[in-house]
């Protein structure tokens, strides 16, 4: 994805949301700056900052712990869970997060309704029911 941050999160902000969002993720000091600039924090955060913004029925999230310092992880499971409000003709929202090698995400597993393991680009194992 090209562009600036700021820009990027306008043009995808279909939930309005998007300063609520770069406030959560700590993204308001890069707002200027051009995504390829971007740390891998930076830009893990810009990337659940961005799917945040949109509708769907579906979110899925690859190992969205990544390059997160403790504080950070905490708040993008925050930001992560919150999708899971209802929409407006009364359905949830499925959420899947992929959990990696690394368990660093465990605690966002209770707060989706499915856990994935991926190996290899296959799914190894489908954990139903989590919530």
């Amino acid at each position: 994805m090209k562009g600036n941050v700021g820009e990027v999160l306008a043009q995808k902000d279909e939930r309005e949301m998007r300063f609520e969002l770069a406030k959560d993720l700590d993204l308001n000091r890069v707002l200027d700056r051009d995504v390829g600039d971007l740390s891998g924090g930076e830009l893990q955060r810009f990337a659940i900052a961005v799917v945040a913004t949109q509708h769907a029925e579906i979110y899925m999230f690859d190992e969205p712990s990544s390059y997160l310092d403790v504080k950070q992880r905490l708040r993008a499971a925050q930001v992560v869970r919150s999708l899971l409000r209802p929409n407006r003709w009364g359905a949830s929202f499925s959420l899947f997060a992929i959990k990696s090698r690394v368990e660093t995400w465990d605690s966002a597993i209770g707060w989706t309704d499915s856990s994935v393991e991926v190996s290899w680009g296959l799914i190894c194992q489908l954990e139903d029911g989590l919530l």
